[in-house]
């Protein structure tokens, strides 16, 4: 049994691996690494009609509908989108396997 303790702790999130390229919308794919091992792979850079945006990693329903696998507030969302090429100059912070400056984050930023 895991308890939660009643400290923040501070978990690190950062982009381990990128892969960039042109595939219709989609502008890279990559993998975030949560604390010291959790590692999440999937996630999509797209390019959409207001700009560049990250989609989560998702799976097909039984009815045809795509439905997240992770869910992530608004301000995680933005800070990925930060990490893997969506800021102003349009080059992100890493390239193809390299690692990301480490993005900090409490607990109440990860949706788990």
């Amino acid at each position: 049994m895991i308890k939660k303790t009643k400290r923040k702790e501070r978990k690190m999130i950062e982009v381990t691996h990128i892969r960039r390229g042109d595939w219709g919308k989609v502008r890279a794919y990559f993998t975030i690494k949560i604390g010291d091992g959790i590692y999440i792979g999937g996630f999509k850079l797209i390019e959409g009609v207001n700009g560049l945006f990250v989609a989560s990693p998702s799976q097909k329903d039984k009815e045809g509908n795509f439905k997240d696998l992770v869910i992530m507030n608004r301000e995680v969302r933005d800070k990925l989108l930060a990490l893997v090429g969506g800021d102003d100059t349009g080059d992100g912070n890493t390239r193809d396997g390299a690692e990301a400056a480490p993005l900090m984050s409490t607990d109440e930023d990860i949706p788990f």
